[in-house]
């Protein structure tokens, strides 16, 4: 596993590659900026294969500054989100339901604003993931791309998908059933070092993680988010830690 300089250097590369990806580099610049560069300084011969070397350079400087930029936008965010979630724990293994807004990226791609999955990774500092994915085409892809990020940063990760997405009662037996075989494979489940998420998946989901929870012995996450006139507000978002027993004993009373 990449560690240190090899692993800052496959991430940069990696967040370079992508925005020289994206359709205004490739497709408008890549192709006529030597070109361009070439007609500009008037150059021929081994002149014009600088200038055209020098255009291309100029183009992955820009990539790197863009890259660098919404690096520093991340880490600001994250920086923010972790002085405002400073009630939850860190937890030796955290259950990450995923959905669209849980999942995890690539290092290289996480830039800009933190997904609520890379959030939950950051405050709870887990050193085993376990990812329940619900069935379909969609999550299994959302599954992939968790799985091989979390790989990168070598935590261990185990991932599960549930036969239901509706069933409450399904979902938990599938979550108890789950837990059993991975004890019985030597994998412990302490409950006081586990936290489930009830951030991703379904509602059905979220229900299951809560009474599972509970079950074991373990505490819940959730974050909250400040919404304006175009979606959630980065930088606003709270990760808070409830007790799940103390919460179920609230409702039903």
């Amino acid at each position: 596993m990449p560690t240190g300089p090899s692993r800052w250097f496959r991430g940069t590369l990696s967040g370079i590659s992508r925005h020289l990806g994206t359709v205004g580099a490739a497709v408008l610049l890549a192709p006529v900026l030597p070109d361009i560069a070439v007609e500009a300084f008037g150059a021929e011969g081994g002149a014009a294969v600088l200038a055209r070397t020098g255009a291309l350079g100029a183009l992955v400087i820009v990539c790197y500054g863009i890259y660098l930029f919404e690096s520093w936008r991340y880490s600001k965010h994250l920086k923010t989100v972790m002085a405002r979630s400073i009630e939850a724990q860190q937890r030796d293994t955290l259950v990450l339901p995923l959905s669209r807004g849980t999942q995890i990226r690539p290092q290289g791609s996480r830039d800009g604003a933190p997904t609520l999955g890379e959030i939950l990774l950051r405050r709870v500092q887990p050193r085993r993931v376990v990812l329940v994915s619900a069935p379909g085409s969609e999550a299994e892809e959302w599954l992939r791309v968790t799985k091989a990020a979390l790989g990168e940063d070598g935590l261990d990760t185990t991932t599960f998908t549930m036969h239901s997405r509706d069933s409450v009662e399904w979902l938990v037996e599938d979550l108890s059933r789950h837990i059993d075989t991975e004890r019985k494979n030597g994998r412990p489940w302490d409950g006081s070092s586990t936290v489930f998420d009830l951030t991703g998946g379904t509602l059905p989901m979220s229900l299951a993680m809560l009474r599972t929870a509970a079950a074991v012995g373990a505490e819940c996450l959730y974050i909250t988010v400040d919404y304006g006139p175009d979606g959630p507000i980065p930088g606003t978002q709270q990760a808070r830690q409830i007790d799940p027993k103390s919460f179920m004993s609230a409702v039903v009373g």
